[in-house]
């Protein structure tokens, strides 16, 4: 879990390699799917947008892209990844903290993404809430993270991925409407509104 020791430390000797991973080919197309979802849900332009789990930046920059005027803002608990995303994102503010306590005040972001880190955040009830305080009246949370069926979470006990009901169900907890929701590669998508 992110959280955890180890997912951290894992994390951080990866940080410099990360971008080069194979899988970030898959990834890519879940940050452009992400970004079109937001841009085409009719909300306002966003002047600040956090990414929670940034890892090296990649989605944060493309996000700068897509929306140049707008406040940049990242965090991750892997010092590694942090220090490879302010190299590739210098004008942005980068934090070294979990999804737990973002170290941000209240009402302070319109726009909170995270790509496929949700299943390492060691508390994503508490993680999805404190999105929920830093986002504006308004605001959007644009998630993807892997998901499995009850059944495969039952069968193999380790599996940190939750199904696509649980995570609905926490996301609705933490005081989100889902706008929109799909799996269009097997993880979970969802568009929410605060």
């Amino acid at each position: 879990m992110q959280g955890s020791t180890n997912d951290i430390d894992h994390f951080d000797r990866w940080a410099p390699t990360y971008d080069t991973f194979w899988g970030q080919r898959y990834v890519d197309r879940i940050h452009q799917l992400m970004l079109e979802s937001v841009a085409g849900s009719g909300a306002a332009v966003p002047s600040a947008v956090l990414d929670v789990g940034c890892g090296t930046g990649r989605l944060l920059e493309k996000a700068g892209a897509h929306w140049p005027a707008a406040r940049l803002l990242g965090v991750d608990p892997a010092p590694g990844m942090i220090e490879v995303a302010r190299r590739r994102i210098p004008k942005a503010t980068m934090d070294v903290a979990g999804a737990e306590a973002l170290p941000l005040p209240a009402a302070s972001v319109d726009l909170a993404l995270s790509c496929v880190s949700l299943h390492h955040w060691k508390d994503p009830a508490q993680g999805l809430r404190e999105a929920a305080r830093v986002l504006r009246p308004g605001g959007q949370l644009c998630l993807a993270d892997i998901t499995v069926p009850a059944w495969v979470r039952r069968l193999f006990h380790g599996i940190k991925a939750a199904s696509p009901d649980t995570l609905h169900s926490l996301v609705t907890q933490a005081g989100f409407r889902v706008e929109s929701e799909a799996s269009p590669w097997r993880e979970w998508f969802a568009l929410c509104w605060q």
